[in-house]
């Protein structure tokens, strides 16, 4: 709970900003607070090494991409690039033995990930250079390459959704292969992050991606799309404008920045390109690479993380966060029902109908299921489920069960006759997942009324061993949505990842988490509901 959102959570924004403010003029009374603006300065050493001149043109085009000269005559900064911002320890003393040589004030960090070495004379530029190479660091590639921003993303952050690291270097390797002109673009930003946080900063870029869960026949790694930030006189953030499966994610930037190119003349900078022409570009090329993503059966490839050893899954995700995931699954349901709505309109096709409607009924029954704990495994378990937990519990009219059967049942039927059904079936759905509260729980009309306060607190004990991250969770909000407030939920999981992840969520939640204890090779966790 160490961020700032969880107090606007508890007091309120207006509560928030009162406290603020009271504070702030308590500061103002302090004295000797005024800022004073101090000039440093950091004279010119007497420089003791002597001269590497150098003339090729691999160090010339460096120059080029890698040297910007100052404000300061004579003087320039120079980036060392790494990858991904990573870099050992003994690279960085050499480094710091090195900028020693020119005096104070030498080394800067970047918001790109990589250092800057600053007033450094023209006349020792090639001593630079034929150090930075004796780091066997690489200069000879186009600087937009050494400028790509990735956070962690899920190789070590508990949060991730995507292996975004994985993802950037798959992103190089295609630029440095597409022998584009990527001189001309050396000042593009492309940031990415690995979920929906902004630790990429994505927002802030040119082009920038955020991960995401894709859904196919099964789940697979994908991408949000943002694009068009912009500085200056008129800042602003860059817009979500498409989403990208991860493997199809360094194509679709090599096309883009290729139909960039083409037109890089007739625009003074990609936010103006995106506002003019990108968007419907950008749409394009996503439709082409998301209307092509083949069935796990198929093709295996879209179903790894780039880097990955393991099949794409939300299990080992960090708990705390998986609502991300779990959105993202909803929300792909949630859109093909509503583009299957659009599609009925204008279709005069009657086998187009039928698909139509068929894809609805099964997005419909799809669409929320892993609200209640569960994961089909194929289109008939999907329809079982359904009944199950939505129609038979009463969350969704038993007047739909005979579309639901007849879809799992005849793989041939006419659903034309039934469509109002259908559009019904789907309105309810969609109804029930616009009252669904942040307990995963839905605000149904006949939904009983709490108890009286003062009745006895009531205990329920749910066995979530053998159930993986971030399932256990699910079904943990769950168990305690039926409950309330004060009363007990005992939960039993298993050790390693389950009790490091989901006692801290639930407290996330607001639950107090009353004991923990070891019991065998398994934890019970006591949680009271508030």
């Amino acid at each position: 709970k160490a961020r700032l959102r969880f107090v606007f959570y508890k007091l309120g924004k207006e509560e928030v900003f009162r406290l603020f403010h009271e504070i702030y003029k308590e500061v103002k009374k302090i004295p000797g607070l005024a800022y004073k603006h101090v000039l440093h300065s950091f004279p010119a050493p007497e420089y003791t090494i002597s001269q590497d001149k150098i003339n090729s043109k691999e160090y010339d085009k460096w120059k080029t991409r890698y040297v910007t000269a100052q404000r300061q005559t004579g003087l320039n900064s120079v980036i060392v690039p790494f990858n991904n911002g990573n870099v050992d320890p003994a690279t960085l003393i050499q480094i710091a033995q090195f900028a020693q040589l020119f005096g104070e004030d030498v080394i800067r960090f970047s918001m790109r990930q990589n250092l800057h070495l600053r007033n450094i004379p023209d006349q020792y530029l090639g001593n630079v250079y034929n150090f930075i190479n004796r780091l066997g660091i690489d200069i000879q590639t186009p600087l937009l390459l050494s400028t790509i921003v990735s956070c962690t993303g899920a190789d070590t952050c508990r949060l991730g959704i995507c292996l975004s690291k994985g993802a950037a270097d798959a992103l190089k390797k295609s630029l440095l292969k597409s022998n584009l002109e990527l001189d001309k673009i050396s000042g593009l930003k492309i940031n990415i992050s690995g979920c929906p946080n902004s630790c990429g900063q994505q927002v802030a870029a040119d082009l920038g991606f955020y991960g995401k869960v894709g859904r196919n026949d099964r789940l697979y790694p994908a991408y949000h799309i943002v694009a068009g930030a912009s500085s200056g006189e008129s800042p602003k953030l860059a817009e979500k404008v498409g989403e990208i499966s991860a493997r199809d994610l360094p194509d679709f930037t090599v096309a883009l920045i290729n139909s960039y190119l083409s037109k890089h003349d007739q625009y003074t900078s990609f936010a103006e390109y995106i506002a003019s022409e990108g968007r419907k570009e950008i749409a394009t090329l996503t439709a082409t690479y998301n209307n092509q993503i083949p069935d796990f059966a198929d093709d295996k490839n879209y179903y790894f993380d780039w880097g990955a050893e393991a099949i794409f899954s939300l299990v080992n995700k960090g708990a705390a966060e998986c609502s991300a995931g779990l959105f993202d699954m909803i929300e792909v349901d949630l859109n093909a029902i509503e583009a299957g709505f659009k599609n009925l309109e204008p279709e005069s096709d009657k086998n187009k109908i039928n698909e139509t409607l068929r894809q609805i009924i099964f997005s419909s029954a799809r669409m929320l299921l892993i609200t209640r704990g569960a994961e089909p495994r194929n289109s008939n378990e999907t329809y079982d489920l359904f009944l199950n937990r939505f129609i038979d519990a009463g969350l969704v009219s038993a007047a739909f069960r005979e579309i639901i059967e007849v879809a799992r049942d005849n793989s041939d039927y006419d659903f034309s006759a039934s469509k109002q059904t259908i559009l019904d079936l789907a309105n309810s759905v969609m109804r029930l997942y616009e009252g669904m509260d942040d307990s995963l729980q839905f605000k149904l009309e006949h939904i009983a009324e709490p108890e009286e306060p003062g009745k006895a607190q009531h205990k329920l004990i749910k066995d979530f061993r053998n159930v993986a991250c971030p399932m256990n969770f699910v079904k943990t909000k769950i168990a305690l949505s039926t409950l309330h407030t004060d009363d007990i939920l005992e939960i039993w999981i298993d050790d390693g990842e389950p009790i490091e992840n989901v006692p801290g969520s639930i407290k996330s939640e607001g639950h107090k988490i009353l004991e923990q204890k070891k019991v065998d090779d398994y934890w019970s966790v006591t949680i009271q509901k508030v």
